[in-house]
């Protein structure tokens, strides 16, 4: 996954298996629990500055560390390799990593040398879907003010309600965690909200 097509068809040259072009900073749609473990090299600090649509480090961060958790399969690992300008930017970068289910920290190697320093964060998905579910909601509240919107005020729906919604549709656990009774009652009862608050 890169956001440079230069960078891909090197990747292509060297036969590096599949290659996707994204922008890891609005996140990626893969099926939950798909992977053992995920490798990131230099790409992580860009999440750090606002992009050309505006969309602030923490809105950034919370996209690709909520797809991230999801595609993570529960126990694997991921180790991401940045360049953070301060421990400030790192302490960022942990804590965002933290509210979506993965836990672990950071290493630093060759701590001594200005120039062969590099600084890695590792991390261990764990069965924290209660954590990634607040930081998907987190992150559509912060995508709905950037844009200006409420969702709350179009839907009638309190913040309890729409996290429910998400953990019983399956937008957190996979597939197998996919609750359809308790979804039709939930839709039925945002359907009710929608007409309710198209009246007032």
């Amino acid at each position: 996954l890169d956001i440079s097509q230069a960078m891909l068809e090197v990747a292509e040259s060297i036969d590096a298996g599949d290659v996707l072009k994204g922008d890891m900073g609005q996140g990626f749609r893969f099926r939950g629990g798909s992977f053992d473990g995920a490798i990131s090299i230099s790409a992580l600090q860009w999440l750090l500055l606002p992009d050309e649509a505006q969309r602030e480090p923490e809105e950034r961060l919370l996209a690709f560390f909520t797809s991230l958790s999801r595609c993570l399969r529960s126990g694997s690992r991921a180790v991401l390799q940045l360049y953070p300008e301060d421990a400030e930017h790192m302490d960022q970068v942990v804590a965002v990593a933290k509210r979506c289910g993965l836990f672990g920290g950071v290493v630093v190697d060759f701590p001594n040398s200005s120039k062969a320093k590099k600084f890695f964060v590792v991390l261990q998905r764990q069965s924290a879907d209660k954590d990634l579910a607040q930081a998907i909601f987190d992150l559509r509240e912060l995508q709905e003010q950037r844009l200006g919107k409420s969702y709350s005020k179009r839907t009638g729906m309190s913040r309890r309600q729409r996290m429910e919604v998400m953990r019983a549709s399956g937008a957190v656990g996979g597939k197998k965690r996919r609750d359809t009774k308790k979804l039709a009652v939930l839709k039925k009862k945002l359907g009710a909200h929608k007409r309710r608050a198209g009246r007032t």
